[in-house]
Parts: C-alpha cells; sequence; structure tokens
C-alpha cells in the first residue's frame, strides 16, 4: 500500500475576501502521523485555511493535495469521506438529541456497515463521557460539549483531524482531558492539525508549529525555535 511522508499538502494556497487577502501564497506540509499547531495573532487566517481544507472556502489560487490527491476542488462531505475530520470553532452541537445520537449524525451513510453504535460508545468512554451518553447534549457543561464534539469528528475515523481552538474557554482539567484524547489517537496513528490560541498546550503537544500572520506564513519549526523566532515575537507584541 502506497503511503505519504506528508499527508497533507499545501501549495501555494492564496484566498481573497473582495479586496482583503485572507492567505497569501501559503505552502505547507504535514508529515503524516504528526500533530501540528498553527498559532498566529486575532485575524491572521488561521481558520480560513482549516476552511480552504476542508472545503468550506475555495482557494482563489494553488492545489491541497491530500494523501497525494488533488481535493481543492471537492465538497466538504466527499473530502470528509476521504478521510478529513474536523472540529469548528463554535460550538455545532445538536442540542435535542442525546451525546450518543450527536456522535452518530456524521456516520448515518454508514449504519448498515455495522459497528456504528459500539465505536460511538468506545469514544465516550475515551473521553470520560460514557455516563452521559444518554443525556440531551444541552444539559451537559461547555467542557463536556466540546469533548462530545472532538469525539464525533473522530465517528468516521479520519486520518486527519482539523481543531480549531479545542481549548478555548475551558477549564485547565478538561484541557488536560482533551490533550489526553488528542495523544490516544496519535498513538493509533492518527494526524492532527491543531489551531489554538492556547499557547502553552500548543508549546507541549504540537511539533512542529507553524505561524501565520496576516494570511502569511512567517515561522514553522520546533517549539523552541518558535518561542526564539523574533518575527513569531514581533507579530504577538505587534512590533
Amino acid at each position: 500500500m502506497q503511503r505519504w511522508s506528508h499527508i497533507l499538502k499545501i501549495e501555494n494556497v492564496t484566498k481573497r475576501f473582495g479586496g482583503v487577502t485572507a492567505i497569501s501564497n501559503c505552502t505547507l506540509h504535514l508529515k503524516e502521523n504528526s500533530i501540528t499547531g498553527l498559532i498566529g495573532p486575532n485575524g491572521s487566517g488561521k481558520t480560513t485555511l482549516l476552511n480552504l481544507i476542508n472545503g468550506l472556502f475555495k482557494p482563489d489560487a494553488g492545489v491541497i493535495y491530500f494523501k497525494g490527491k488533488d481535493i481543492t476542488r471537492l465538497k466538504p462531505h466527499k473530502i470528509i469521506l476521504l478521510g478529513i475530520g474536523r472540529l469548528f470553532q463554535e460550538p455545532r452541537i445538536f442540542r435535542n438529541l442525546t451525546v450518543t445520537q450527536n456522535l452518530l449524525v456524521p456516520v448515518i451513510p454508514l449504519w448498515k456497515k455495522g459497528g456504528i453504535v459500539q465505536r460511538a460508545g468506545e469514544l465516550l468512554k475515551s473521553a470520560d463521557l460514557i455516563q452521559v451518553r444518554d443525556e440531551l447534549t444541552g444539559n451537559l457543561s461547555h467542557g463536556q460539549q466540546r469533548l462530545t464534539e472532538i469525539c464525533r469528528a473522530l465517528m468516521a475515523d479520519p486520518e486527519l483531524i482539523l481543531l480549531d481552538e479545542p481549548f478555548a474557554g475551558l477549564f485547565p482539567s478538561v484541557t488536560e482531558k482533551i490533550v489526553s484524547v488528542i495523544k490516544k489517537f496519535h498513538g493509533l496513528k492518527k494526524t492532527f492539525f491543531i489551531v489554538s490560541h492556547n499557547i502553552t498546550t500548543i508549546m507541549d503537544i504540537c511539533d512542529p508549529i507553524i505561524v501565520l500572520n496576516a494570511g502569511v506564513k512567517i515561522a514553522e519549526g520546533k517549539p523552541q525555535e518558535i518561542q526564539n523566532n523574533e518575527r513569531v515575537i514581533d507579530a504577538y507584541l505587534g512590533g
């Protein structure tokens, strides 16, 4: 079976909204089975880049490859079926469905293949949510809802998981639980691409780290290299 050293390749991608260039000539490669962090000041284009990867936006220039396949113009549902999962920055739960039902919604087409409910239970157990599996999701805490969304992103067994601000507004204990879930599935050969303003956590679990500023990739490297990079320091301090 063919393998790829880089599961995702973004080549010279540009995205404009009217007169504003959100992503400018961006090139980056994600190694298979890596946990890559994406950081940058507010408005730097991080979420836009994730939206380009999973097909919500189409670039004005450039190409995006997943496992060697050009996915630049594919619709989001086609990209999901290829093996890319997504956690959005804003919560997208079904408040009037149970926790288990929330996990089943994105894999309805796979129900006939069997084992789906069992997989939901396994994921909820890994996130310490099994005790609330029959609870309406709207009754859960913010942290439990976030964990539910992460489990849902893993339901279709994606190879690449895009996480947009997974730690935002959470207690440290919940952040630790999310980190443990990420590490567990990373150990099962999953690749993660994580956008976050939680620099401490990103520096702890991600290698490499990519930095965007005003739509431009200004740095890429190991956590220590990023911490000492003058361009990154200037971007965050407004220098």
